[in-house]
């Protein structure tokens, strides 16, 4: 009897030592109000927990063997800094008010997100949403944003709580600082506005990309019927360089037109390739355009070289690094693409400054007029990712322009874009004009030698006829 009573103490003494060590589950956040608009949940009543294979699920996650790992968001518990690209979040929702109240839930955004929310009876509501989800697979309301979340609307009974688990995996993109993980709560009415602002927004947003897509390809198509007269390798470069220019500016009209049920080819694949090919054909572009091969054949091979590097670092981590490395190294290499695009376009910044001193006029004259649009674009572009990446990254605070610049980036990207693709448009007009009035200049010059010779060949004759008559 000793025995059993010992071996019934030791029991209940090992289920003890492992209910003390379990993590607890972090406290409830009451709703007082559901009117409020934007509800930050404090760090105290949420925890996370780091997945870095992506391999856990649901059922995992609830049992002792992970749950005992998710800790609060606050310095003391963070621990490292590093951006997760895989993690689950967890937290208790309350409501108590004497009715019912209507939220809404905000996707964490990544790759893939998923929602479960369980009622106090244990009934689970599993939702999804994420750049790699289907469109009619992407649940709640969905925002127009081919790379972002939406809302999920739930209504908690007067005195329930709710535990919901939040779950975001990030096969691409720079991950999530834990400084910067923030969990929100949304009003009907805070909700409903947003989607409707997010409505304008990209209606208006379409009809301004479509109207200077249809410029771009305009503009495209004669250039490439000029190429197809004067054969001259400057205009089919100006012409690739402004089509996938223009493509590159229709990203979210061109997803819901034909990619909304393949996201999986659109981003990994076809978005990103319009990005490489522009920078790609810009770079021949100025060579041709400049003649930087005669004037500065050094600098050149440089450009050549820096151009083969970004356009092979490109297509390996399109269709490679993601398949053999884990995200982190993915976004790093990513990282690393997109510097050196940034060292490309300030190369050809830094071309436009080299040829100011040279004495030709026409080229003094072509740098003079693109050197305010591209060099304000360039430095705009490289600030933007530099400081974003670093930001995002190591978590480096961010100066005070740059949230102006980033809300006002569109509309000085197309200023500065519209500036140089008209501005190159007359250029090579004129010069396909030029080259027209020198191709007709020759052809006259043909003709004159051709009548010439016939002439001479006419005046042999009539001496050839003169001897034999006589």
């Amino acid at each position: 009897m000793k025995i059993i009573q010992t071996f019934v103490i030791l029991f209940c003494l090992t289920l003890l030592q492992q209910g003390i060590s379990q993590n607890p589950f972090p406290p409830a956040f009451d709703i007082v109000t559901d009117t409020i608009g934007t509800i930050t949940l404090p760090a105290t009543n949420w925890q996370y927990v780091e997945d870095r294979a992506a391999t856990w699920a649901i059922d995992s996650v609830r049992q002792s063997a992970v749950a005992d790992k998710f800790h609060s968001n606050t310095p003391e518990t963070r621990g490292n800094n590093d951006p997760m690209f895989n993690y689950w979040v967890r937290f208790r929702l309350k409501n108590t008010m004497n009715r019912d109240a209507h939220i809404a839930l905000q996707f964490l955004g990544g790759w893939q997100s998923d929602i479960y929310l369980f009622e106090p009876n244990g009934k689970e509501h599993h939702f999804v949403n994420g750049g790699s989800i289907p469109w009619g697979k992407r649940e709640g309301y969905k925002l127009k944003n081919p790379f972002y979340g939406g809302y999920i609307p739930i209504s908690i009974l007067a005195g329930d709580e709710w535990v919901v688990y939040m779950k975001s995996n990030s096969e691409i993109g720079l991950g999530t600082l834990p400084s910067k993980l923030l969990i929100r709560l949304f009003s009907m009415d805070k909700m409903t506005a947003d989607l409707s602002q997010d409505e304008d927004t990209n209606y208006i947003q379409t009809i301004k990309d479509s109207v200077f897509f249809g410029i771009l390809l305009w503009v495209a198509i004669f250039n490439l019927f000029f190429f197809s007269i004067v054969k001259e390798r400057v205009y089919l470069y100006f012409s690739l360089y402004v089509f996938f220019l223009g493509f590159g500016r229709f990203f979210t009209p061109l997803f819901h037109l034909f990619f909304r049920e393949t996201p999986s080819i659109y981003f990994p694949f076809f978005a990103p390739f319009c990005l490489v090919f522009i920078v790609f054909f810009i770079t021949y572009f100025f060579r041709n355009l400049l003649k930087i091969y005669l004037y500065y054949p050094v600098w050149d091979k440089f450009l050549l070289i820096l151009n083969s590097i970004f356009f092979i670092v490109f297509t390996i981590n399109a269709f490679f690094v993601d398949k053999i490395a884990s995200p982190k190294w993915v976004s790093i290499f990513w990282d690393i693409t997109w510097g050196v695009s940034v060292i490309v376009y300030l190369s050809l910044l830094a071309t436009l400054i080299l040829f100011i001193r040279r004495p030709e006029k026409s080229n003094r004259n072509i740098i003079f007029t693109l050197l305010p649009p591209f060099g304000t674009w360039v430095i705009c572009y490289s600030t933007q990712n530099i400081l974003g990446r670093l930001n995002r990254r190591f978590d480096i605070p961010l100066p005070s322009f740059f949230d102006w610049l980033v809300a006002n980036w569109h509309t000085i990207e197309i200023i500065c874009l519209v500036w140089m693709v008209i501005y190159f448009s007359w250029v090579l007009l004129e010069r396909f004009n030029e080259l027209r009035k020198q191709v007709v200049q020759k052809e006259l010059e043909k003709e004159m030698e051709r009548s010439q010779l016939i002439a001479e060949q006419k005046d042999k004759l009539e001496i050839q006829v003169e001897e034999r008559t006589h």
